[in-house]
């Protein structure tokens, strides 16, 4: 949705960021006849993806939401993981002894998982106003004063009763109220890159990883494709990677090489926590709130899950 709309001057809720949590979130309240604002920054959707991994608590909430036969229509049913080490597997794990209406991952990229949550938002009424970022914002007691800019260096004021920061790791919310963050930055980089594997030698609905160097950790996408996330070494020449991914899959799966790859992407990754989750009338949720290692693939459920909880809370 483009800026160019006007924003209203109230608001019960101002939601900063139309990600899986911020989405999650307006989807709750909106459902529950509570008005709100979700903004974003970004004009567009982001067409790259992050977070891929949907897990069974999340898609309990997005079953409640009204979502669920879109995205397991459209994800991949991932049944449990394989530990390699040395060309050996050294331990297994299924999900399907989990007590729960969904015993098992849900691989889909996040793009396609905001695509189906903003269709749900606008199916109830709701939208996303893009192109608008914060700029500032005071509180009192009963209300919060938030300063917007559009893309075109508009400014505008908005009130809200509540102001719900989902705006990522590096929160303008967060700064904005002066909440402290305690944490790190992990010293290893790490890659991402899609493709196909031929001739991959283990259960195609299970993740594998590989812990000793070059570590891989693939995982089963829809369409047959897989995503290889895969450890950035100091030593790693970056200009070679796809060498150095196969050069991982002659041990793991001889016979393999990735084949019809698209762009490899490095990244950081961090370990963080807020000391707040609330100040007054503004709260924090998602990677505004906590962040992890990608490794263990909680950070976007644990945003949603912070939004399903905290949805109906705010309406009562």
């Amino acid at each position: 949705m483009s800026h160019s709309q006007t924003l209203p001057s109230h608001t019960p809720v101002l939601i900063v960021g139309a990600g899986p949590t911020g989405l999650s979130l307006a989807i709750e309240l909106v459902r529950r006849n509570v008005e709100c604002l979700l903004i974003d920054r970004n004009p567009a959707p982001l067409p790259f993806d992050r977070a891929t991994v949907i897990h069974s608590r999340s898609l309990e909430c997005f079953e409640t939401m009204g979502t669920i036969d879109e995205f397991l229509a459209r994800g991949h049913i991932m049944r449990g993981f394989n530990i390699f080490a040395f060309g050996k597997k050294v331990a297994q794990t299924s999900f399907e002894s989990l007590e729960c209406r969904h015993p098992y991952d849900l691989n889909l990229a996040e793009n396609e998982t905001e695509d189906i949550l903003t269709a749900r938002l606008e199916s109830l009424g709701g939208r996303v106003s893009r192109g608008w970022s914060l700029e500032g914002l005071n509180q009192t007691d009963t209300e919060v004063t938030a300063t917007l800019k559009s893309a075109e260096g508009v400014e505008t004021t908005v009130t809200a009763d509540w102001l719900v920061g989902t705006d990522g790791i590096h929160s303008r919310v967060r700064e904005s109220i002066g909440v402290a963050v305690a944490g790190h930055q992990y010293p290893a980089r790490w890659g991402v890159v899609d493709g196909y594997l031929p001739n991959w030698q283990h259960e195609p609905d299970r993740a594998a990883i590989q812990i000793e160097a070059p570590a891989l950790n693939p995982i089963p996408l829809p369409a047959e494709r897989w995503r290889i996330y895969f450890r950035v070494y100091d030593a790693t020449d970056t200009s070679s990677l796809l060498d150095h991914i196969n050069a991982g899959f002659a041990s793991l799966s001889p016979g393999t090489e990735l084949k019809e790859p698209d762009q490899p992407m490095l990244y950081r990754t961090f370990r963080q926590l807020s000391a707040h989750y609330r100040s007054s009338r503004v709260l924090l949720a998602g990677d505004a709130a906590h962040a992890c290692s990608p490794i263990q693939g909680h950070g976007m459920n644990t945003g949603i899950q912070d939004s399903f909880n905290l949805g109906w809370k705010l309406a009562h």
